[in-house]
């Protein structure tokens, strides 16, 4: 039986990591709904990565937003190779963030 606490997965770091990153812009986000996808090519390995998420309308959410793509993620074990932010879901208002993880060698 193991004991401690769980081991995060790459797809907890992710959305933590995201999360921490809206906090620090002065952003109110929830994530709510998560998928993860294998992804490989002939010489990588990874997973696309979908979050979708509840937000605040602002100028702090849109400047946030608006830099996601360039920002450098630290996540153990993998790096972000792409990442996009879609337009708001017409009917939620819901931003759906998508990243490409690829694992360190």
């Amino acid at each position: 039986m193991s004991r401690g606490f769980p081991r995060l997965t790459t797809a907890t770091r992710l959305a933590r990591a995201l999360c921490h990153s809206a906090r620090d812009a002065a952003c109110v986000v929830t994530v709510v709904d998560q998928a993860e996808q294998p992804w490989a090519s002939a010489t990588f390995t990874g997973a696309t990565h979908q979050l979708q998420l509840s937000t605040e309308p602002g100028a702090a959410l849109d400047a946030w937003l608006a830099g996601l793509p360039e920002q450098e993620w630290t996540l153990p074990g993998q790096l972000v190779a792409e990442c996009s932010v879609a337009p708001a879901d017409g009917l939620t208002g819901h931003r759906t963030i998508s990243f490409l993880l690829i694992a360190e060698a």
